[in-house]
């Protein structure tokens, strides 16, 4: 369509087409330069009503983008992460060192299990190897380092009720060998409780999910502060 010098496209001309020539007949708001008529917006007063409706809607419109994204309907959720379960910390007791053969960060000689809660199935979970140093039969582990990490993988299940509990007793049961540099995973979780008395048990499995070896204790959950802390490095 020709380009028409009316108000009715005093946008259109005035921001994309200013001082382009004209290519239909004059309008009152044509003027002859260089014989071409250009189009003068001096005298019109819709181009700037229409740049300010313009301005007025972009504004609009980015102030509503900015409402949209603060609002509860977009969230950036922070990446699922898992609950870390050293030591035998508790919501009431907190110790800064740790030299428990099985978990203590701060044993040098010790195994240095770590932990992690598996809140879905209320379950304590750590993956591992054993070295030589942890050898019973030829290429297995001994099993009294098997025994001492289904005790320590129960006394983790105690953190549910944020508690510290000794081992009253455990039972365990091997049932294959459990060997040597291979990856191994232990998950230990709650039976049941009775006043001070809580019973867990654990499993050690192979990367077929076989369980290696199970066990079954009895816990007592005891004050840590009168049974302990002559003893505990803060």
């Amino acid at each position: 369509m020709p380009d028409e010098c009316t108000p009715a496209r005093v946008a259109f001309v005035y921001r994309r087409r200013r001082n382009r020539a004209c290519r239909s007949p004059p309008s009152p708001n044509c003027t002859l330069i260089q014989n071409r008529y250009v189009y003068s917006n001096t005298s019109t007063e819709e181009s700037p009503s229409l740049v300010f409706f313009a301005s007025f809607a972009a504004f609009f419109a980015i102030s509503a983008v900015k409402g949209f994204f603060r609002s509860e309907q977009v969230k950036i959720l922070p990446m699922p992460r898992k609950l870390q379960a050293h030591g035998h910390d508790t919501r009431f007791v907190k110790m800064q060192k740790n030299y428990c053969f099985a978990c203590g960060l701060n044993n040098p000689d010790g195994m240095r299990l770590k932990f992690t809660l598996d809140e879905e199935r209320q379950t304590f979970v750590c993956k591992f190897r054993l070295s030589k140093r942890y050898t019973g039969p030829p290429g297995h582990c001994h099993g009294g380092i098997i025994a001492t990490i289904l005790d320590d993988t129960m006394g983790k299940v105690n953190k549910l009720r944020h508690v510290i509990a000794l081992t009253k007793e455990m039972t365990v049961e091997y049932l294959k060998p459990v060997p040597l540099y291979k990856p191994l995973r232990v998950e230990g979780r709650e039976v049941s409780v009775h006043g001070r008395q809580h019973i867990n048990t654990a499993e050690i499995l192979n990367e077929k999910n076989e369980v290696l070896a199970r066990s079954k204790g009895i816990f007592i959950a005891i004050d840590p502060e009168k049974m302990f802390a002559k003893f505990v490095e803060r």
